[in-house]
């Protein structure tokens, strides 16, 4: 006796359930979240001019340099690299972060004096000294 339905028609809707339980096992660990900003909440942009300037030294090699700026609210520390190109902040109350390349965050690497922070973000390894330098050096 030869069935009704034709055998490529059942291993179709075979295949066809197959995949859809696989897009339901699969398909359901998969969680999108999506932040959005009012419009109330757009971000303050503040423009300052460097203060201040030091040489960052490690073993007596300039390694990088620390720029003062300030704002009639608030100050910073900007840390740079031997090539001028900033790699972190130190904040007013002394916290060191470094910028991680392709990440929105900055990374905590922590706190102390302005030498202490911008040998942990230039990634010192011994002792470092600052030196204050004319703002028109570099």
């Amino acid at each position: 006796m030869r069935s009704a339905i034709p055998h490529s028609s059942v291993r179709t809707s075979t295949t066809a359930i197959g995949l859809a339980l696989c897009a339901v096992v699969f398909g359901g660990s998969c969680v999108i979240t999506e932040g959005h900003k009012g419009a109330d909440e757009v971000p303050v942009i503040r423009s300052t001019q460097p203060e201040r300037m030091w040489e960052v030294l490690a073993e007596g090699s300039v390694i990088g340099s620390v720029v003062l700026f300030e704002s009639e609210s608030d100050s910073f520390f900007s840390v740079r690299n031997e090539w001028q190109q900033d790699v972190g902040m130190i904040d007013s109350m002394g916290r060191a972060w470094a910028f991680q390349p392709h990440n929105e965050e900055a990374e905590w690497v922590g706190s102390g004096g302005i030498a202490t922070g911008a040998g942990q973000i230039l990634g010192a390894t011994g002792e470092v000294e600052i030196r204050e330098v004319e703002l028109a050096k570099r």
